[in-house]
């Protein structure tokens, strides 16, 4: 017996040990006949690694600009996953300048047919010049893949997509910077498409639109995409297109939450439903988001594109708790805040959600079936031409201060209490608990009179935090008309002082994350060594 359990001893060690992680090394001053196995043996090309890690291996590149396509060879294993990580966020870039694309499904980091592989602080641009085929040349490009998660990656003037997944699922999209995307291909910025399911699209920050005439928008869920969550995301700036779009266009499209979103300053509008090309949109929630400054509209449930078809089904929509705000662009005569179009919805709800200052607050248009459709508990300030059911309310929503982009409420308005829990979401926003005082509020924001002494109160006469939560980096300004000079200390859940930022003499702070990690933090801005301002920030 002693021997067997010996035997067995020396061969789970050699199992083992044959299942070790390696970490290799990728830098521009390598040499692809290296081991790869230290930074002083590292290679010189990341496709080296590509072709070579397997399950559990680790690539780490050290920063520079690579010029080549990088198309993962191996899959990873379950638990097991192959890594590629920048060995500083941000400052490994893949330029595709001079890189030969093939025409087709393709991307300067193409996972095609991949399992269990995780991308982690790379950028990627300059792709693409010419028009082929519809899905080619985007930054990341995920196909026929499952357990992939890209990650505090960026992308740059790419032709099509800054990231896309084909026929996919089990999809991490995290925190990525997407900028000029779609400059001329077709798609979006970020495009989630042909069955893709089980993802979340999340973090992201997708701005500066590319000026392309073929795609754009900001973030699109579609063609029979299913079981996924848009969430924390912070859309604008796109010139040419609308900001998040769910689209079931010829196929199924079903089980979507979109909540905890921002958009503005967008082409179009913020957020769009649709079913293009006659495929079902099904079980779509559209909750805790803000859409201000978007040239028409706030959201629509779209009757898009009658020159496909006249059918354009959808089926339980739910809007709730959603706050639309000034969406009017000068010269524009038609919009709103919510706009309903689609001629025959079986069962949409509108519910909880303010619509302030935009050129026609809820806008339905005439030919549209209002059967199954449900407006209740809604506040609207401004244009308002269609009656409403006497549930709704017409009253400023009396923001903390929306000049400034502050949408919490203010201890007077009547938004206040006056939303109904039916379907209403268990947090606000921020993640704050609803309801206060089992009374649920309209609008993204719940109030909170125990916060908004030492929180909101600060906000609207001296400091405001934006976006709030934050990933990277937030502004966080006061008032300072008397050209001050302050200190802002902050402060862990723990009160231990975690940042110090000296000298503040204009009227605003920019607040960059750095090494800290995600959790809730409070600030005090101190003159003379007396707080003139306190709050709280989020990193997410």
């Amino acid at each position: 017996m002693k021997k067997v359990h010996y035997f067995s001893t020396i061969l789970i060690f050699i199992i083992s040990f044959g299942l070790q992680a390696t970490t290799y090394y990728v830098s521009k001053n390598g040499d692809d006949n290296n081991s790869g196995t230290s930074e002083n043996m590292a290679w010189k090309t990341i496709n080296k690694a590509a072709n070579t890690l397997e399950a559990r291996d680790e690539v780490v590149i050290l920063d520079g600009t690579y010029e080549e396509q990088v198309i993962p060879k191996n899959s990873g294993s379950t638990r097991k996953y192959i890594i590629y990580r920048a060995k500083n966020k941000g400052k490994v870039i893949i330029d595709g300048t001079n890189v030969t694309i093939n025409d087709g499904h393709s991307a300067l980091f193409l996972i095609d047919g991949k399992s269990y592989i995780k991308v982690i602080g790379i950028s990627v641009r300059n792709i693409g010049t010419t028009y082929n085929l519809s899905y080619d040349q985007a930054g990341f490009m995920i196909e026929n893949s499952n357990n992939i998660q890209i990650k505090d990656c960026a992308t740059f003037n790419t032709f099509s997509s800054g990231i896309i997944a084909l026929n996919s699922h089990q999809l991490i999209i995290d925190n990525n910077k997407i900028r000029k995307a779609c400059n001329g291909g077709e798609q979006e910025c970020i495009s989630i498409t042909d069955g893709s399911y089980n993802f979340e699209v999340m973090n992201n920050e997708v701005f500066d639109g590319g000026s392309g005439l073929n795609g754009g928008e900001g973030i699109d869920i579609k063609q029979g995409a299913h079981d996924g969550k848009v969430h924390h995301n912070y859309v604008y700036g796109l010139p040419k297109r609308l900001g998040i779009y769910i689209d079931a266009y010829e196929e199924h499209t079903y089980n979507i939450d979109v909540y905890q979103n921002t958009v503005r300053d967008c082409y179009d509008g913020g957020f769009a439903l649709s079913a293009e090309a006659g495929g079902l949109l099904e079980n779509i929630n559209i909750y805790n988001n803000i859409a201000y400054h978007n040239m028409t509209f706030g959201i629509i449930i779209s009757n898009w594109d009658m020159a496909i078809t006249n059918s354009h089904p959808m089926k339980n929509i739910t809007i709730i708790n959603n706050t639309f705000y000034n969406n009017k662009w000068s010269g524009e005569d038609w919009g709103g805040g919510i706009i309903i179009e689609n001629k025959k919805p079986d069962g949409l709800l509108i519910r909880n959600n303010i619509c302030s200052e935009n050129l026609e607050q809820i806008l339905v248009e005439g030919s549209v079936d209002m059967t199954k459709v449900e407006i209740e508990h809604n506040l609207v300030f401004g244009i308002q031409t269609d009656a409403l059911s006497n549930t709704n309310i017409e009253e400023d929503p009396v923001f903390v201060n929306a000049n400034l982009d502050n949408f919490h409420l203010q201890e007077s308005s009547k938004a206040i209490d006056k939303g109904i829990a039916t379907n209403a979401p268990d947090t606000d926003f921020e993640g704050n608990k609803r309801p206060v005082n089992d009374k649920w509020d309209i609008g993204a924001f719940e109030y909170d009179s125990t916060l908004a002494n030492d929180e909101y109160n600060f906000s609207l006469n001296k400091a405001i935090v934006y976006p709030n939560p934050f990933t990277d980096k937030a502004i966080i300004k006061i008032n300072n008309n008397e050209n001050l000079v302050y200190t802002l200390k902050l402060y862990n859940s723990y009160g231990q002082i975690v940042k110090t930022i000296s000298n503040i003499s204009g009227s605003q702070v920019k607040m960059n994350r750095g090494s800290l990690n995600k959790g809730v933090y409070f600030f005090r801005i101190l003159y003379g060594g007396k707080s003139h301002a306190e709050g709280k920030l989020m990193i997410k």
